[in-house]
């Protein structure tokens, strides 16, 4: 069974911090004390360095190839997404895939909030 695990981003605060308290059970308490915040959920998978994944982080292939995938949560699932342009027959459209997560064959190189740079290759 995988952690239950939650982070939160005060965009107001440009900051990435553990938001939640546990109550009791599965039950937890935000302490975002009425601030807008972001919450994203833990994936339960590690990258190759064992750094924890959490949906909304940037993932990089481990080989260091230029590609970043976006981890987010679809059809009941966490995938890692990615968007490119598609180019066919003088018409270019922006296409978006989605693929399973290969924890260990990947690194988290940021975050959409901190580095959002990442994802505009």
């Amino acid at each position: 069974m995988r952690e239950i695990k939650f982070r939160g981003w005060y965009e107001s605060e440009k900051l990435k911090t553990m938001v939640q308290e546990r109550v009791t059970g599965d039950c937890f308490r935000w302490l975002n004390e009425g601030q807008p915040i972001t919450i994203m959920q833990y994936t339960g998978l590690k990258d190759k360095n064992g750094t924890e994944i959490y949906e909304g982080d940037v993932l990089q292939p481990s080989n260091r190839e230029k590609k970043y995938y976006r981890v987010v949560f679809e059809n009941g699932c966490f995938e890692r997404e990615y968007k490119f342009i598609q180019k066919y027959e003088g018409e270019e459209w922006l296409e978006t895939r989605l693929f399973p997560i290969h924890a260990r064959g990947h690194i988290v190189a940021g975050n959409i909030h901190q580095h959002p740079e990442l994802l505009n290759n």
